[in-house]
């Protein structure tokens, strides 16, 4: 599968194939807003390179959607450090607990997840070859990029993040409750 890069409105780049989930981009006036930003430092690296192919204006905002996908942000902020970052008011709080391996209700089964979840994120399949896995990444020995939240934000909230228009969903998700969906009203784009 080839990296794509596809632009479903003006303004609005989504990134496939970069890393395990799609990453998107958000063009403004006063610089770029990045939704999600990888699974690993790596999968930042190949976004930040990829960006780079449409837009040389600096990453002033990122929105993490998820918490598996929030490990490359410090290479898209470039070391700036008054980037706004964005995301489920819990979020900072389930990265450090997964920072040993996936979570478990009951400890002793938390390396038995740990392996599973490896297995489900293409860990142990070989860089090259038939049986290698689609995105190049490797998660047994990820580094991680990762950027606390500063600007948590709540279920329906609405904000203007650099000058545009956006309002925040964080009330459902899946496995680590701190998911944040964004609807864009001005460019009618989820």
């Amino acid at each position: 599968v080839k990296p794509t890069i596809e632009k479903p409105t003006d303004g609005v780049w989504v990134f496939g194939g970069y890393g395990l989930a799609p990453m998107t981009i958000i063009e403004t006036d006063e610089g770029l807003i990045a939704f999600d930003t990888g699974d690993t430092k790596h999968d930042g690296e190949l976004m930040f390179e990829a960006l780079r192919t449409v837009s040389d204006k600096p990453v002033k905002a990122i929105i993490y959607g998820h918490s598996h996908t929030c490990f490359g942000a410090g290479v898209l902020a470039e070391g700036n450090k008054d980037v706004a970052i964005i995301g489920h008011p819990d979020l900072n709080a389930v990265v450090e607990q997964n920072a040993g391996g996936a979570p478990a209700y009951y400890p002793e089964i938390g390396p038995y997840i740990t392996a599973r979840m490896l297995i489900q994120f293409n860990g142990y399949m070989p860089d090259k070859g038939p049986d290698a896995y689609v995105v190049p990444t490797n998660l047994t020995k990820p580094e991680s990029a990762f950027l606390p939240v500063n600007t948590p934000v709540e279920d329906g909230q609405e904000m203007t993040v650099l000058g545009v228009k956006m309002q925040f969903f964080t009330k459902y998700g899946s496995d680590d409750k701190v998911h944040t969906t964004v609807w864009l009203p001005d460019r009618k784009i989820l």
